[in-house]
């Protein structure tokens, strides 16, 4: 690994203020990878553990380098990141409290991680951590649950950058980040809540594939149409986080299950039957329709072929879809 400044804090039972403490009384203790254990194996992992802190803008690990360590986040946020030959880079994730850090049975980072607020680790030498999985259900148990978890999480990212507008984009970044929030209190999101955003604005805009004037814009109608209020540099109000969850596209927040599972059963019967919902189709434009109307890109197909006998006048040229349709006719004529 590159030379880093770091601090090394020895083990140790009790609390302390630069983020140390047991592992009975850690603020992650039921969400990070120990969350199963009881007794002699948390004493097992007291054994192992050093805790490192990183202040914000410092490097926690470079892609390629080694490493000697496994850890969980106890407090702060952290990036990782991939950078291309060429020197471009792609922010793919954050490491937030209770996340984890590294590959057991891997020596090599796969990604540039780097801290974005003071961040606290509760680390594990690696090999000693491999050995101790091996041996006991509950961290590899746990470990697993993590993993599919991020799974999930990553999925859902897809659809984000894939699908949601770009008001979507940041209403959802904001109620992740009030969730976990949420989580790492014990209770569930709802009502008013106060957070504090992990990344500037552009850093935002990198994390969700968007312009630094378009999250600035969004933001700034979000505080417009009372859906958040913002407080110093990065402190946002939830008056009603339900709202919230509205503006983000989904209802991953939970909700009523039976509404969700008719609205399911509803999409199932529609793609059975080939149609779609009014609302999924969208209002009627019969004006697409008008024979000899060429079409834009983004306008529904024209599939209806019997009111094109024009399509070879003299110096007419055919758009793709007409000439794509005259080879069809073609082809069946033959």
């Amino acid at each position: 690994m590159r030379e880093q400044t770091l601090i090394q804090i020895k083990s140790c039972t009790t609390s302390a203020p630069n983020g140390e403490v047991s592992c009975t009384e850690c603020p992650i203790r039921y969400r990070a990878v120990c969350a199963h254990c009881e007794g002699d194996e948390l004493q097992r992992l007291e054994e192992i553990k050093f805790y490192r802190s990183y202040e914000a803008g410092q490097p926690i690990v470079w892609e390629g380098d080694g490493m000697d360590f496994v850890g969980s986040v106890v407090s702060g946020v952290a990036t990782l990141t991939q950078t291309l030959e060429d020197g471009r880079t792609q922010m793919v994730g954050l490491l937030l409290p209770s996340d984890f850090l590294g590959r057991p049975g891997r020596d090599r980072a796969a990604y540039n991680a780097t801290a974005t607020t003071r961040v606290v680790l509760c680390c594990f030498r690696r090999r000693p951590f491999d050995d101790l999985m091996r041996r006991t259900p509950h961290i590899a148990h746990r470990l697993l649950e993590m993993t599919l978890d991020e799974l999930d999480a990553a999925r859902e990212w897809m659809l984000l950058l894939g699908r949601k507008t770009a008001r979507e984009k940041i209403a959802s970044f904001i109620a992740i980040i009030a969730r976990r929030e949420a989580s790492l209190h014990k209770r569930k999101p709802g009502g008013r809540m106060e957070l504090e955003l992990p990344l500037t604005r552009e850093a935002m805009a990198d994390y969700l594939g968007l312009t630094l004037e378009t999250v600035s814009r969004q933001v700034s109608a979000l505080k417009r149409d009372g859906v958040i209020q913002l407080q110093g540099k990065r402190g946002v109000i939830l008056p009603d986080f339900a709202r919230l969850v509205d503006e983000s596209g989904d209802d991953s927040d939970g909700g009523d299950d039976h509404e969700k599972h008719e609205r399911c059963r509803r999409h199932r019967e529609n793609a059975e039957n080939g149609c779609c919902s009014d609302a999924a189709r969208g209002p009627a434009r019969p004006e697409l329709h008008e024979p000899g109307k060429r079409q834009r890109r983004g306008d529904e197909p024209d599939e209806r072929v019997e009111e094109r006998a024009d399509l070879h006048k003299p110096g007419r040229f055919l758009t793709q879809k007409e000439g794509q349709i005259d080879r069809q006719q073609r082809h069946l004529e033959k």
